[in-house]
């Protein structure tokens, strides 16, 4: 996919993928021949089971267990923490 240059791809409300995305991000995730392929996908955790019976939690304990990932959790941005006046 990337072999000349880096590519990065931003996914938003991974909460509502489906399966056979899930597990087209995660063939992309794992694929060592794709070192310059960074793949950034965000979810509502409030929204995915965390027992392992949604499919995101299944794909991200997958992922951890293949050490093929990053977490970063972060909580809500509250106005009076930005510059917006």
């Amino acid at each position: 996919i990337c072999s000349q240059r880096s590519l990065v791809i931003f996914l938003d409300d991974l909460q509502w993928a489906d399966t056979a995305s899930l597990d087209l991000l995660e063939t992309l995730v794992t694929d060592r021949e794709n070192p310059g392929l960074m793949l950034v996908g965000c979810y509502r955790d409030n929204e995915v089971e965390q027992d392992g019976s949604h499919p995101l939690a299944k794909l991200i304990e997958s992922l951890q267990k293949q050490q093929s990932h990053y977490s970063l959790s972060l909580s809500i941005i509250h106005v009076h923490n930005t510059n917006i006046q």
